[in-house]
């Protein structure tokens, strides 16, 4: 018997013209050797006898519609190791009543869901690409890496609040999300910090002159990062960096090592935010600036002048003192 097992029928024509997968030729004999299913452009109706996949380790779905409740084709698959679920139409929200014990990593991206909650106590690796929603595990400690892209506008304040309720044991963290509100969060008053978070790549797009600034709290919001990335594009709106500063306080960070900010046009918030890192990290070893735009993958032309006013604003700035780097 086969132990992979891949049904491929895109190009995805809408579920109405989906094939069906038969479930229903699969007996507690057969579909115990089954190690690897991959299903794209197929309707999942797992009727209630369904015997399940015991020995199943790997599961990819991609435009299949799950005409019952997810959990309930999940808690056939007791071995489950890997799964991931991307541009599927889910009857319920994505989540398992049963724990996952020996799953490992889970990829969920472009479902219509409001909610992703699983037990899985070896989730080592989880990816998201959606829109901003409840996320949330139970006995995951030993989950380190997290890869979250939010579609659409969102808040800082979920960023830092949201996310360190849903991956709390988080060690690498990359986020791509699109902040448009030019105002300092409340978030840094909020007790949810990242405990056991070292490596946080952010990939921002801003709206206006100054809300740059706001990233500051990354350092208050992790305590124990010692590698900070950001990949920035600012969009030009209001300056509000006299309301900005005032609300920023200089706090002290004793474990950051190196920062390094792309797409450095110069604003106000981004040279007030590359001072405010070189001045409170104090154990700092190398700022990097470039003013390349690597979110676009190709120049926009802001390069000469992101690099001069790198030159003028902080290579002669006493924060700079001998980490600064300008590419």
């Amino acid at each position: 018997m086969a132990k992979i097992l891949t049904l491929n029928f895109s190009p995805y024509l809408g579920y109405e013209n989906h094939y069906t997968f038969p479930c229903h030729l699969f007996n507690s004999k057969n579909a115990s050797y089954l190690q690897a299913l991959r299903l794209d452009s197929v309707n999942l109706v797992p009727s209630i006898d369904f015997c399940g996949f015991a020995n199943l380790k790997m599961l990819a779905l991609d435009h299949v519609l799950v005409m019952q409740d997810l959990q309930y084709f999940l808690s056939k698959c007791p071995a489950l190791e890997w799964l991931s679920i991307q541009r599927c139409y889910l009857k319920c929200n994505c989540h398992a009543s049963a724990p996952l014990g020996r799953l490992k990593y889970l990829c969920v991206k472009n479902c219509e869901v409001d909610r992703i909650e699983f037990a899985a106590p070896n989730l080592n690796t989880f990816e998201y690409r959606g829109y901003q929603i409840l996320i949330k595990f139970h006995e995951c400690s030993k989950l380190k890496m997290a890869i979250i892209h939010i579609i659409g506008h969102s808040t800082l304040e979920y960023v830092f609040t949201g996310l360190p309720n849903a991956v709390p044991h988080v060690e690498t963290l990359h986020v791509e999300t699109f902040v448009d509100i030019p105002k300092i969060p409340e978030f840094r008053y909020a007790p949810l910090v990242f405990s056991h978070l070292k490596h946080l790549a952010l990939r921002v797009r801003l709206f206006g002159k100054t809300t740059a600034l706001q990233l500051a709290c990354l350092l208050e919001a992790a305590p124990f990062l010692e590698d900070l990335h950001l990949d920035m594009y600012c969009f030009e709106g209001v300056d509000y960096i006299g309301s900005a500063l005032d609300m920023i306080v200089d706090s002290p960070h004793y474990h950051l090592k190196t920062a390094c900010m792309t797409g450095f046009r110069g604003n106000r918030g981004q040279i007030e935010l590359a001072k405010y890192i070189m001045r409170n990290a104090v154990e700092l070893e190398r700022m990097t600036i470039d003013p390349r735009n690597i979110m676009f993958g190709r120049s926009i032309g802001n390069e000469f002048d992101g690099r001069m006013y790198a030159k003028r604003e902080l290579a002669r700035s006493e924060e700079a003192r001998g980490v600064l780097t300008i590419l």
